[in-house]
């Protein structure tokens, strides 16, 4: 069931391809090219540019940064994924009419998510991050501790950026959310440029540790082995199992209580309801001179 499901929803990703017009085709295949040839190895670039550092506290506070950011990125790449998929998409109301389990539908939109927004980005930083460690450790303990813990963290990034598009249909229209977080990537887009390779590239200056309590500086340690490999391996499985566990629980919670979010909005539009009353030609011309007293203040 999940395989054809899966399968259905490549040929409906196909099918949209299909239905764009030839211009929207052609900058949709220039922005994957782009992304290809521009940022897997501008990442890949950056990355080992903050592994040169010869001071060993600098690499250890510059893995802490790559765990920050990366909560950042996945945010912003699977936030439009989860609206659209999950609370904009009519395909779920759809699928909700045929004998097709609940738990089938969420499951697959999840891998979904995974394969579109969140396992590439996986993939290059952490394969990244694990090469460059191997190289100034020479220890090959560290590259299955740190692809370990990449992947935990991204369990947990991904659930709580999920939990928290939920939380938010509760207070403000689905549709605005998909605008405020349209803008919101437009930003980090720009920011992204000055911090990483613009004005304000962090990558070559002495870095300022992050605060304890974000707990990123104790995670880069036990990644550098400054504890030894047995702390090392017990972190990365304490951390991927506490993903998995909040995805358990996400997912238990959604086929409990928001099944009917997905196919309706959750925010009612308040209507205005007028009084029908008559007015003297006294009170329709006072009424007058308010409407343009205000529009000549605005």
């Amino acid at each position: 069931m999940i395989n054809a499901m899966l399968k259905m929803e490549w040929l409906s990703f196909l099918n949209t391809f299909k239905g764009m017009s030839d211009n929207n085709k052609g900058w949709t295949i220039f922005g994957i090219i782009i992304s290809i040839i521009i940022f897997v190895p501008l990442t890949i670039v950056l990355i080992t540019s903050g592994y040169t550092k010869e001071d060993a506290q600098q690499q250890i506070i510059f893995t802490s940064y790559i765990y920050l950011i990366m909560s950042l990125v996945l945010f912003f790449s699977s936030v439009k994924t989860i609206i659209n998929d999950f609370f904009i998409a009519k395909d779920i109301q759809q699928l909700m009419t045929l004998p097709i389990s609940i738990a089938h539908i969420f499951l697959v939109k999840m891998i979904k998510m995974w394969l579109l927004s969140v396992l590439w980005i996986y993939l290059i930083v952490s394969i990244t991050m694990a090469a460059n460690l191997y190289r100034q450790l020479d220890n090959i303990h560290v590259i299955f501790t740190t692809l370990i813990t990449m992947l935990g963290l991204c369990l947990i990034y991904t659930a709580l950026t999920f939990a928290f598009i939920y939380m938010l249909t509760k207070i403000l229209p689905k549709n605005k959310i998909n605008e405020i977080m349209t803008a919101l990537i437009g930003v980090f887009g720009a920011v992204s440029y000055f911090i990483y390779i613009g004005p304000l590239n962090f990558i070559g200056r002495t870095l300022t540790p992050l605060p304890d309590f974000l707990l990123f500086n104790q995670l880069s340690e036990l990644m550098h082995l400054e504890y030894g490999v047995l702390t090392a391996y017990i972190a990365a499985t304490v951390i991927i199992i506490i993903g998995a566990i909040i995805y358990v629980i996400l997912f238990k919670l959604l086929l409990k209580y928001g099944q009917h979010d997905f196919a309706t909005e959750t925010i009612q539009r308040k209507t205005t309801v007028y009084k029908q009353q008559i007015i003297t030609p006294v009170q329709a011309f006072r009424f007058k001179d308010l409407k343009i007293l205000f529009r000549d203040f605005r």
